[in-house]
Order: structure tokens, then C-alpha cells, then sequence
């Protein structure tokens, strides 16, 4: 997870320890570095999902994801993203989301 800035923190831990309950690898890129910078490491170390956190994921209580070799990203809720990853490490497959 990348958040925006260390405001995004607090709620990337939420997400984070919820995704591990169901067994789901995260990390957050807690690094002072530009957003783009972060992103490109991300795509670099092909990552499979990117989950940027800003101000309307905190609200919204959503998750902004960017599948590897993507373009575009999707906002999907933290229930959606759970149950879609969790079905994807069930049947070792990279479906698109």
C-alpha cells in the first residue's frame, strides 16, 4: 500500500491488519518520497496490486488498486478486495479485477 502522505497512515494499518486476517501479504511503503516515485518502485519489483490510499479512500472506506502491467486503476471496497485476492491465492490465478 502507498499511502499519499503520513496522514494515510492510520487507516493504511487498519486495511492492513484486515487483509491479513484472511491471509493476504501487505506492505505499507512508509518511505518520505514522491507518490510517482513510489509507484514506479512498485511496478519495478512487480508488485501485483498497488493500493494508493488518499484522502477520498479514507472516507469512502475504499482502496484504490492498480493491478501490475495495468494503466488504469479501479476503486473497489476493502470487502470486494479481500474476497477477490483471497479467491486468487485460493486458485493461484491473476485474474483482472
Amino acid at each position: 500500500m502507498i499511502p499519499v502522505s503520513s496522514v494515510h497512515f492510520d487507516y493504511c494499518i487498519e486495511v492492513q491488519e484486515q487483509l491479513r486476517k484472511v491471509g493476504i501479504r501487505v506492505t505499507i511503503d512508509e518511505r518520505d518520497e514522491k507518490l510517482g516515485y513510489k509507484m514506479r518502485e512498485a511496478q519495478m519489483q512487480k508488485i501485483p496490486y498497488i493500493a494508493v490510499i488518499g484522502d477520498t479512500e479514507m472516507q469512502e472506506k475504499t482502496l484504490n488498486i492498480r493491478q501490475h502491467g495495468e494503466k488504469i486503476s479501479k476503486q473497489l471496497s476493502i470487502d470486494d478486495f479481500k474476497h477477490l485476492a483471497a479467491q486468487q491465492i485460493k486458485n493461484r490465478t491473476a485474474a483482472q479485477i
